[in-house]
């Protein structure tokens, strides 16, 4: 029998960069057969009709120890680690998390409405999370940038333009320039001179202070703008510059400072809708060959 061919995966192309995150969880169908057949007495073709109309929840999506019926497999061919079932009897599940708000609205409506069908294969999950809880999911897909490499500091602070100001095509904007600095003229904003890209005072300070967060768990102290420094440096030079001031900040110790100003840098109080585009094509695909698999190994039995 021929192989299925891989379904193309959606085309998010157009959203802003770090604002759709990829999961994907392997799922034993002979596992969740099981408890249907053996357990609830159904036939196999009733069971495979009852598993068609799961969605996984978030939890199980995100969840970074899988637990029955999911698992890692360690490779293409991998037997399932519960039933030992070949991989003709799991399947995967794809889901995107789109981080909500004014950038991804629009293209995420455009987006699922294209995409959705009667079969089913796309399922949407909305899930609240708080800024705090947004912002540390982005600094730990961020921790695959590695301090010790080049161009650590303009990836960073390229990325996290990115994120707080999504509608500029950062990618463009730092092919132009080759190296960063802080304005004296701007009050906010940023600008470009002689293939230089200069930051207002508070946009410089926030990018020192998310390159010491993402920097002081790989190295003695935090790499930044300006060298390594160690918090109470940090604290310091952000004391000086009147930006602990700006953004209302008021405790006195480095390690309450550091929380205060992570919240800030998070958005503050309050929430943002995570939206979970599911992808279940290979899921739907595979559930219509339980039905056959079962009669074949009933009529091999019996030979």
């Amino acid at each position: 029998m021929a192989q299925a061919a891989v379904a193309e995966p959606p085309d998010f192309s157009s959203f802003p960069p770090n604002t759709v995150t990829p999961f994907e969880r392997t799922v034993c169908l002979a596992c969740v057969s099981g408890v249907f057949t053996r357990v609830l007495g159904l036939t196999a073709r009733k069971a495979a009709q009852e598993m068609k109309s799961y969605t996984p929840t978030v939890q199980e999506l995100t969840s970074h120890t899988p637990v029955r019926p999911y698992f890692l497999p360690a490779g293409p061919k991998a037997h399932c680690p519960y039933c030992d079932s070949s991989s003709r009897r799991y399947a995967r599940i794809l889901a995107y998390r789109i981080e909500g708000g004014r950038a991804t609205d629009r293209l995420r409506r455009e987006l699922v409405k294209a995409l959705m069908d009667t079969k089913g294969s796309f399922a949407v999950l909305e899930e609240r999370h708080s800024h705090d809880e947004a912002f540390f999911s982005w600094l730990e897909r961020m921790a695959s940038l590695r301090p010790d490499q080049e161009g650590w500091i303009p990836a960073v602070t390229e990325a996290f333009l990115e994120r707080k100001l999504p509608k500029e095509n950062w990618r463009e904007v730092f092919e132009q320039v080759h190296t960063i600095r802080r304005s004296i003229r701007l009050e906010e904003g940023w600008e470009i001179d002689n293939r230089r890209l200069f930051l207002a005072a508070p946009l410089y300070h926030e990018v020192m202070a998310v390159q010491y967060i993402l920097s002081r768990s790989r190295m003695s102290g935090g790499l930044t703008f300006e060298g390594r420094l160690t918090l109470a440096e940090l604290v310091r030079k952000l004391r000086l510059s009147g930006y602990l001031r700006l953004c209302g900040i008021e405790a006195h110790s480095p390690a309450d400072i550091l929380e205060e100003l992570t919240h800030h840098l998070a958005g503050g109080d309050g929430g943002v809708k995570m939206y979970y585009l599911v992808d279940r094509r290979d899921f739907l695909n595979k559930l219509k060959a339980l039905p056959m698999a079962a009669r074949q190994k009933r009529a091999a039995a019996g030979a």
